[in-house]
């Protein structure tokens, strides 16, 4: 099976028209996900920390021409100003994230707002055609991400298990076992930065693997300015751009044709650091210097990375725990290391770095309102090669084991992200065997206890203890315990001066609490 030369088989066309398809209904889920407002959340808004600076320096940009958000802020405020106060060398208000996704993402605000525009809705940027065009970015970064993604898997193991005859077949499982089992297909919803590290992974890796024993200069432009962007979506993804070169070392290949591998690779390497012009601009505009660690860098990083463990399974938003065929993924990528195939070298030594990045954040290691590691969200591409490497070239049990294993873990995740959207798991907590792994199977009782819980609170604010405790004792009764109902329990009897109860149900929650995983 080629990728390339004879052109694409009648296998590959249909899987391209499924994937083709799959990004129409992306598009489409959007529009019905917006309407529909799970847990009264709208998809396409702007709100909390990280999003309103994000889409600040996208409108900046475009409306205002500069750097400066104090404009942006009145309309979009972040919930919380720990990193965006007002900087002393610029009187300009702090933005501590990354420029690419900023970037990426002008376009189709300016779309949005031009339909604004035509509708007769206010040109400024605010409007409800602007916030869901800004909104659709993730959307069809996603889409398009999943098609280089499957592309690369395509082309990567077409050349290393040439013998398969189902490549295109387990391309394709593998690619939507990723956007079902891993943060992929949740950050297509969401206003943050992640669905442009996927889509600049996925697009860098397919072009680096067609390119990768080439010296012709316009291409390994190209694949900087990939790696570039890359690198300025989320800062720690800088590591990519050292596969390649890793990888000639690897194989040697710059003795072989010394020059042209040189000016080659020069120019990879210049472009990739042009791309981080708009950064150095946005860091002079905003804090005075061409060259600064924004604040929540400097306070958060602390070698070495203790906190690698953490980061892979702990209960609180852990990479395997909470999406594990990642694990299986970079299990394959092991397998194929140690079958002698180089280029697998380079993806784990990203991973390898990223990890030690991440580990040594003391305070933010879990991401904070994470699902799963979101920092990871570009390894995903690599454990997708992983996967597939397993697929196609374990021996038949393992095989065999390894795809029940990921569709039960596609479902796990996806239960996953069920209990986060509509906040039924609790967020930046270690989580109890109950919640991680029980609740799954009776969402909907969750959700009930979840309603219960809300009205006794509004009963306990409003002075109405004895409706509270009640109402409480209802749900626990028919719904069983969790930290949630134990916690209103001890407000409730406390106010109603029952303090024996409120004794019993505190040694309860804390026993709850003493029981969580890691």
């Amino acid at each position: 099976m080629h990728f390339y030369g004879d052109g694409p088989s009648d296998d590959l066309r249909r899987c391209y028209v499924v994937l083709t398809l799959f990004c129409g209904l992306l598009v489409l889920a959007l529009s019905l996900l917006d309407a529909l407002a799970p847990a009264g959340r709208p998809v396409a808004k702007i709100a909390g920390v990280d999003p309103p600076c994000y889409f600040g320096i996208a409108h900046s940009l475009l409306f205002d021409r500069d750097f400066d958000l104090t404009n942006e802020f009145e309309h979009v405020p972040p919930q919380d100003r720990l990193w965006t106060p007002v900087q002393k060398a610029t009187m300009r208000p702090g933005s501590p994230y990354a420029i690419g996704y900023s970037l990426i993402a002008m376009p189709l605000l300016l779309g949005g707002t031009a339909m604004d525009a035509l509708t007769g809705h206010a040109a400024n940027g605010y409007g409800r055609f602007a916030i869901f065009g800004y909104s659709m970015t993730n959307v069809l970064l996603v889409g398009f991400g999943m098609v280089a993604m499957f592309t690369f898997l395509v082309r990567a193991c077409s050349s290393y298990w040439s013998t398969e005859k189902r490549v295109a077949t387990v391309a394709l499982f593998v690619t939507f076992a990723i956007f079902f089992g891993t943060n992929v297909g949740f950050y297509a919803y969401s206003p943050m930065a992640h669905a442009a590290t996927f889509f600049w992974a996925t697009l860098f890796l397919a072009w680096w693997w067609r390119i990768k024993s080439d010296t012709s200069v316009p291409r390994w432009l190209l694949l900087g300015l990939m790696g570039g962007m890359l690198s300025i979506s989320r800062w720690q993804e800088i590591w990519f751009l050292g596969a390649p070169l890793l990888l000639d070392m690897l194989e040697k290949r710059f003795r072989l044709t010394q020059g042209a591998w040189l000016r080659s690779r020069a120019a990879y390497a210049v472009v990739a650091l042009a791309c981080w012009i708009p950064q150095l601009l946005e860091w002079k505009s905003i804090y005075g210097r061409y060259l600064t660690v924004p604040p929540q860098a400097s306070y958060d990083f602390r070698f070495p990375p203790v906190r690698v463990l953490q980061v892979l399974f702990s209960s609180c938003s852990g990479w395997f725990f909470w999406t594990p065929v990642t694990l299986l993924g970079v299990c394959g990528l092991v397998y194929g290391a140690a079958k002698r195939r180089r280029f697998y070298w380079p993806l784990l030594a990203v991973i390898a770095l990223e990890l030690c990045v991440i580990g040594s954040m003391r305070t933010f290691w879990s991401g904070i309102d994470s699902f799963s590691a979101r920092y990871l969200t570009s390894c995903v591409p690599l454990a997708a090669f992983g996967l597939a490497t397993v697929l196609l070239s374990a021996p038949a049990f393992w095989r065999n084991a390894a795809v029940a294993c990921t569709v039960c873990f596609v479902v796990f995740t996806c239960l996953f992200m069920v209990q986060f959207r509509l906040d039924l798991v609790p967020r930046n907590e270690r989580l109890t065997v109950a919640e991680a792994f029980g609740d799954k199977l009776h969402l909907l009782r969750v959700k009930s206890r979840k309603a219960a819980v809300m009205s006794a609170e509004r009963d306990i604010k409003n002075s109405n203890f004895p409706s509270a405790v009640q109402t409480l004792e209802a749900a626990k009764a028919a719904y069983g315990e969790d930290r949630d109902v134990l916690g209103a329990l001890v407000s409730a009897y406390r106010a109603a001066g029952r303090a024996a109860e409120a004794a019993g149900a505190e040694h309860r929650l804390q026993a709850l609490l003493n029981s969580r995983l890691m």
